[in-house]
């Protein structure tokens, strides 16, 4: 075996993690949607004055999140660190924070144009529609290009 195809296996064993992964279920967007909603209904309780009500629902929501991590990281078995990802990879997690950072904006100008019901409403669309891309579309195709470079 050439000492190229040795460096090509360890990078591709490197990688595994990050490409042979159980896809998130059906519901994981909307549960996502459901839990960045939930967030901003802690905000608008919480700028509100009902700072007992937005602690019950920001708790909720981060125990929820939790138990979907720790269930997840369970079903896959491994938690990848960043620092080991692939290029391909590392690119897809840059532009989904760029994706957050322009939902967080978005999401916070409609909350201070809007009524909290619309605020709530755009913020579950909006990162619903975010994670939903991110998962089904733009990770899966960095695990392509990986595929391609790799194998």
């Amino acid at each position: 075996m050439e000492s190229k195809d040795r460096l090509r296996d360890l990078d591709l064993a490197a990688a595994r993690p990050f490409i042979d992964y159980p896809r998130t279920p059906w519901w994981y967007p909307v549960f996502m949607g459901w839990y960045f909603s939930s967030i901003a209904i802690a905000l608008l309780r919480g700028s509100s004055g009902n700072l007992v009500a937005a602690a019950a629902v920001f708790a909720g929501a981060i125990v929820a999140v939790a138990a979907f991590v720790r269930w997840y990281r369970a079903r896959w078995g491994t938690w990848p660190q960043m620092t080991a990802a692939p290029t391909e990879i590392r690119r897809a997690y840059r532009d989904f924070y760029v994706g957050v950072a322009v939902a967080v904006v978005l999401t916070a100008v409609v909350g201070l144009l809007a009524p909290g019901a619309v605020t709530v409403a755009v913020t579950f669309l909006v990162f619903t529609a975010l994670i939903w891309a991110y998962e089904r579309r733009i990770y899966p195709a960095a695990c392509a290009e990986v595929r391609a470079r790799l194998v």
